[in-house]
């Protein structure tokens, strides 16, 4: 194999590579999970020293550990100083974490190059807007249903805990149906009102979620018809290189 993509999130390491039908992936496990099994991992994938590791990252620490744990390969890190300047609107892009703009890559290919919005949630969740000229546009940075339910638990630990669904009555009858809504009500209210606000701009931008919590996010997103896609990213770093090449 000669070029496998490698996704470094905030706190899980994905490992893919394209086939003709979408992508298989190889490695999907968060980092406490031993760096170094994945690692060997990755240098077994290869028959070879010539094949490529394309790496999108969000943390330089881990990037790091890869590096040193796997020394001779060839891992090619993509920056955002490589996203030609035309194709970007965005103040601060030496602080802009690649992948968002690499997930609105994806969904712009996917779309058959028409404006998309694009919910990522895991850890942090984003909603990004590129336009039909394929132009990233910003987008809202806020924390994860993860993080939510995490800071719920620790300071406030008397409330029980709460599941990603939506109760079926209103108001909330019970503490654990109050909380249902305020979590996950806020949650997906905040994300549609986003989304409401990307449609101004051009109200024939298509939807798309990925990202960890992206199935159970998904279901609470009533309003809004959105496309679920797992693999986002590697589709916009394989565009990426394809781009660079």
């Amino acid at each position: 194999m000669d070029a496998l993509y490698l996704d470094i999130g905030n706190t899980s390491l994905k490992l893919a590579v394209p086939e003709e039908d979408g992508w298989k992936v190889l490695w999907h496990q968060r980092f406490e999970n031993d760096i170094e099994t994945f690692s060997e991992l990755l240098k077994k994938s290869f028959d070879s020293g010539t094949g490529v590791v394309y790496t999108s990252s969000v943390r330089k620490d881990i990037t790091r550990k890869v590096e040193e744990a796997t020394p001779g390969l060839n891992i090619q890190v993509l920056t955002t100083s490589q996203i030609p300047e035309q194709f970007i609107n965005y103040s601060t892009i030496h602080t802009l974490g690649l992948d968002r703009f690499l997930g609105c890559l994806g969904a712009y290919k996917l779309s058959n190059k028409c404006g998309v919005v694009v919910i990522d949630t895991g850890s942090a969740c984003t909603v990004d807007f590129m336009d039909k000229d394929g132009i990233y546009q910003g987008g809202v940075i806020m924390p994860g249903m993860d993080i939510l339910k995490k800071s719920i638990r620790r300071y406030l630990p008397e409330l029980p805990d709460v599941d990603s669904t939506m109760p079926d009555t209103w108001p909330g009858k019970s503490t654990q149906d109050s909380l249902r809504l305020g979590v996950n009500g806020m949650f997906s209210t905040a994300i549609e009102s986003w989304i409401v606000k990307f449609k101004s701009m051009d109200d024939d931008a298509a939807i798309f979620i990925t990202g960890g919590n992206s199935r159970e996010i998904q279901l609470l997103l009533t309003e809004m018809e959105c496309t679920h896609h797992e693999n986002l990213q590697f589709e916009g770093m394989k565009v990426f290189v394809e781009n660079m090449e």
